[in-house]
């Protein structure tokens, strides 16, 4: 939602007329991060007043804080954007090697999948409890320097 403004037809007495240059620079300094002491309505910078801008600003700041919080209320409702943060914390989980403590409080299903799965480990092709990979190798007459180049 924008920021409500005074209207130049509601300048009513001095006190508007201060208060409507006034909210203009603190527009300026929120949306076009310009903190210039004057603006094109006001060239010289004679209706400044830093003490009426400064309020202005924190009258805008509450403003757009409180429609942030709106917004933030309806989209943590909305289903889609639920499952949407959940992929989103779950691949961080997984890109910061924390998958297993991600997946211990949020999904303790996937994780005792994902351990049973480990412990069942596939056996090695070629490979017996009598004999290891590296036998079957050098039985082919494969080296380990030609496996490492």
């Amino acid at each position: 939602m924008p920021l409500k403004l005074m209207l130049l037809s509601d300048i009513r007495t001095e006190g508007d007329k201060w208060r409507y240059y006034a909210e203009d620079y603190a527009w300026r300094i929120i949306r076009l991060h310009d903190e210039e002491r004057s603006s094109p309505i006001d060239p010289k910078g004679e209706w400044y007043n830093e003490t009426l801008v400064i309020d202005a600003l924190n009258r805008f700041r509450r403003h757009i804080a409180a429609e942030n919080h709106r917004r933030e209320e309806a989209e943590s409702r909305d289903p889609d954007i639920q499952a949407m943060n959940r992929r989103y914390a779950r691949g961080a989980a997984w890109r910061a090697g924390k998958l297993d403590e991600y997946d211990a409080v949020h999904h303790p299903d996937r994780l005792a999948e994902r351990q049973r799965s480990a412990q069942e480990a596939a056996p090695q092709p070629y490979s017996t409890p009598d004999r290891t990979v590296g036998d079957v190798l050098r039985e082919m007459g494969i080296t380990a320097t030609e496996v490492a180049e």
